[in-house]
């Protein structure tokens, strides 16, 4: 079973914004990247009909983690 995520941003974290300014979310199939103003950054990850099965606060995670956690979940192009 393939999980998408969508990644949802807000600009005022600088490590999230790294990896989303990075050439690394393109690596990833099914990764889609949001922005919500005023949003702490998180993952969501989506079921096979497109609803919310788990959310993940991503507020303290750096650029590392954030690949890490996406490369155990989706897969890499």
């Amino acid at each position: 079973m393939q999980v998408e995520k969508s990644l949802i941003i807000c600009l005022s974290f600088l490590q999230t914004i790294a990896f989303v300014r990075s050439d690394k979310p393109k690596l990833f199939r099914g990764l889609q990247i949001k922005y919500v103003r005023g949003s702490d950054p998180v993952l969501k990850l989506l079921d096979d009909s497109g609803n919310i099965a788990e959310e993940l606060s991503i507020l303290k995670w750096n650029t590392d983690s954030v690949e890490e956690f996406l490369s155990e979940k989706l897969e890499r192009l």
